[in-house]
């Protein structure tokens, strides 16, 4: 159905914050699954000590903005 992964550590995207990528496959999209995903690592990353994420999206990418949106970004 897609991924998500919390990049932390030496990774260079994550400097001193963890980053957040994910990606749901166009048929099961529009099914809350992005929100419901991003919202189980976000509090995975809590646990690990994370005060701060990095999630980005591409310009016009209206759904994945509402997902971060949703949760706060």
């Amino acid at each position: 159905m897609g991924g998500i992964g919390l990049r932390y550590e030496e990774h260079p995207k994550s400097a001193e914050n963890g980053h957040i990528g994910y990606g749901i496959r166009p048929s099961c999209r529009g099914r809350g699954l992005a929100t419901w995903a991003l919202g189980e690592v976000l509090r995975e990353a809590a646990r690990r000590g994370f005060e701060r994420v990095l999630v980005v999206c591409e310009a016009g990418n209206v759904a994945s903005a509402r997902v971060i949106e949703h949760h706060g970004g």
